[in-house]
């Protein structure tokens, strides 16, 4: 069986995803490993204090005491993000106080994407905008896009390369005489591919969030389009799910390629096997 990818985030964005779940209010899960204790949590901020860099934790008030009791000095946390992936990542608990827990940034969070997205061929015309930086907005040419990510050609060179992060976009999709737009808070450079034009490559980006409400127009023009391209091209409804096994026919060769065993040949070389007429046949 394929196991889900798992993607792990080291760095910068490592902090850039945590900090992108401080600032959405993102719930979270926290647990203490190998028990059943568990609960919801949110993250405050991240704070540098002496030479630690430091998480602040909402929890309850149950903790304090479980991490006394228990002897473990760690505590599990659990993220779903906007596009099906789940993050979890250790925190070492440094002191408690109440509801809330100070711990360790994370080093490292790893990501288990759970399913895929349908992915649609952009319409001439559709485009996307965002911020490089605060100072900086650019533009692309979008050649498809699904509820996770978009690949665009931009319309002018970029300094972009794998894992960089781009904020406040806008997917501005056809419809009509008018424009779909589409905002998504950010998103990071997952490939880079040349084009034709050495300057100009194709840009791949994976979607970090959206509101739920923009989600869920989105997910309703996919399926839209999904349910034209059905009626459309009358295509089977298992092509657009994704790869699946289909049974088919028992391949044979061709009859030209086949051979009659029965033909002299045939019985020489069955003769020359069992050692008779003194013959030898090398395959």
């Amino acid at each position: 069986m394929n196991q889900p990818p798992t993607d792990i985030i080291l760095g910068r964005r490592a902090f850039e995803l945590l900090q992108y779940i401080i600032d959405s209010r993102g719930r979270c899960r926290i647990s203490l490993p190998d028990t059943a204790l568990g609960s919801a949590a949110l993250l405050l901020r991240m704070e540098k204090q002496g030479n630690m860099d430091l998480l602040l934790i909402q929890g309850n008030s149950d903790w304090e005491e479980a991490l006394a009791s228990s002897g473990k000095s760690e505590l599990l946390l659990e993220y779903n993000d906007e596009n099906g992936g789940r993050c979890h990542f250790m925190v070492e608990v440094v002191r408690t106080f109440g509801e809330r827990v100070w711990g360790k940034t994370p080093p490292v969070i790893y990501r288990v994407q759970r399913r895929m997205f349908f992915r649609l061929k952009a319409q001439p015309g559709t485009e996307v905008g965002f911020k490089i930086d605060p100072r900086q907005e650019a533009r692309g040419i979008v050649r498809d896009y699904s509820l996770g990510g978009l690949a665009f050609w931009p319309e002018s060179p970029l300094p972009l390369k794998t894992e960089d992060l781009v904020e406040d976009l806008r997917l501005r999709i056809p419809a009509g005489g008018s424009f779909t737009e589409i905002a998504i808070y950010a998103a990071v450079v997952r490939r880079v591919e040349p084009g034709t034009d050495p300057e100009k490559p194709l840009y791949a980006l994976e979607f970090l969030g959206m509101s739920r409400r923009t989600r869920r127009q989105f997910a309703a023009h996919i399926l839209g389009e999904k349910r034209r391209l059905l009626r459309q091209f009358k295509i089977p409804p298992f092509l657009l799910e994704g790869p699946r096994a289909q049974p088919g026919p028992i391949g044979c060769l061709p009859t030209g390629t086949t051979q009659d065993r029965s033909s002299p040949r045939a019985k020489s070389r069955k003769a020359a096997r069992r050692g008779e007429g003194g013959l030898k046949y090398i395959f």
